[in-house]
């Protein structure tokens, strides 16, 4: 891997989200900035673009996560969560900068409460969402068996509400990042 030629040694740290919700907010993100031009409401049109390569290989965390550890050991790659921004941003931080071996900053509260980059809200359309849960599911589980913390909760974010807020409960004790 060309990236280990320069830094051997080097930390890495991989972010993940939800990929459903990740597909769904890069959809939203690219059409309110005119990268892609289509109707937040066709389906279709949706559904081709999601089926794009760069699409499919941004939501595979795990062809991702073992190309880096086919060449890293996992001590030197940290997995943080998208969802431990507003859960326990914190927490995040304080891991982030422990495992990358540099001091602490001070921490403003209050910029844990900008957000960048916002994608405007629209509801996914329901053939769009099956799609993404038909493609993601299984991964899903592989993940959170995997990892466990957050991504335990990405395969209940979707349909039974009742099952999802039971789960949003356990992020309070969830650690926002976890070694692979």
């Amino acid at each position: 891997m060309r990236i280990k030629q320069i830094n051997q040694d080097m930390r890495l740290l991989f972010m993940l989200r939800n990929p459903i919700e990740r597909a769904w907010s890069a959809i939203r993100y690219n059409v309110s900035i005119g990268k892609i031009d289509i109707s937040l409401d066709a389906s279709d049109d949706i559904i081709s673009v999601l089926q794009k390569p760069a699409m499919v290989l941004r939501g595979d965390y795990e062809q991702t996560l073992d190309a880096y550890l086919t060449h890293f050991d996992s001590r030197q790659i940290l997995i943080g969560f998208y969802e431990a921004i507003s859960k326990d941003p914190g927490g995040l931080l304080t891991g982030i900068f422990e495992f990358l071996g540099v001091s602490a900053m001070e921490q403003e509260g209050a910029l844990y409460q900008q957000r960048f980059n916002v994608s405007p809200q629209h509801p996914m359309p329901r053939k769009v969402e099956h799609f993404l849960l038909e493609r993601y599911a299984p991964m899903m589980r592989r993940m959170a068996a995997r990892l466990g913390g957050y991504a335990t909760l990405w395969e209940y974010a979707q349909g039974d509400t009742t099952a999802t807020a039971g789960r949003e409960e356990q992020a309070n004790w969830l650690p926002p990042l976890v070694h692979p």
